[in-house]
């Protein structure tokens, strides 16, 4: 789900069954509860049917009703069309969907990078539906944010030969040696240095700690 079609998805949501027009409603509470300060908001996509019938319907705009003010999606900023299209589908998805996210951090600053990490790993709503992430990301930030969550594993990838990939658990394991240091997950995954302990045992205990 790219977002390209969230208009028609809107429409349809919209318009649909009772029970997907319930979802949607449910969908507008939780995006201005978590996303709006609690203000109550209305999404919705532009439709007029005579137009659509003479294929002249060229604006397919989303509005968001915030209060009495009515909004372009578009001119909301990045960073929330961003989070809306990210959240419609993880909020709409059936219980125990598998979801595969392509780097969630474009268009997000840290801040909305630990607003989305925070309501996928603790929005109750969500954790209910038992939905797993399998997440791709270059974010600094997202791994950064990772230390502090005890339900979620940090995978590297590395090519090897005949089109071959090695992967490896980077934080297995009791971490709780590296909070005590202040070592984020991203020093050890994107760092390229060396550390330097004092003793055999000491290299030994921190190499353990940080396979």
């Amino acid at each position: 789900f790219t977002g390209l079609d969230l208009y028609n998805q809107i429409v349809n949501a919209r318009n649909g069954l009772k029970e997907e027009r319930k979802r949607f409603d449910d969908f507008e509470k939780f995006i201005g509860r978590e996303f709006f300060k609690g203000e109550s908001i209305d999404i919705v996509a532009q439709f007029n049917i005579n137009e659509k019938h003479d294929n002249n319907d060229k604006n397919e705009i989303i509005n968001i009703h915030i209060k009495d003010k009515s909004n372009y999606l578009h001119d909301l900023g990045d960073g929330i069309q961003s989070l809306i299209i990210l959240m419609y589908t993880i909020f709409i998805a059936p219980e125990n969907t598998l979801i595969f996210i392509d780097e969630p951090e474009l268009n997000l600053h840290p801040g909305m990078q630990r607003l989305f990490l925070e309501q996928i790993t603790n929005n109750p709503d969500l954790i209910k539906k038992k939905l797993t992430y399998v997440i791709a990301t270059h974010s600094n930030h997202l791994l950064d944010l990772t230390i502090e969550k005890d339900n979620i594993s940090i995978y590297s990838f590395s090519k090897r030969e005949n089109s071959k990939f090695q992967i490896k658990n980077i934080n297995a394991g009791n971490n709780e040696i590296i909070r005590e240091l202040g070592v984020n997950n991203s020093s050890v995954f994107l760092a390229n240095s060396s550390i330097w302990v004092e003793g055999i045992s000491d290299r030994n205990y921190s190499k353990a700690f940080l396979i």
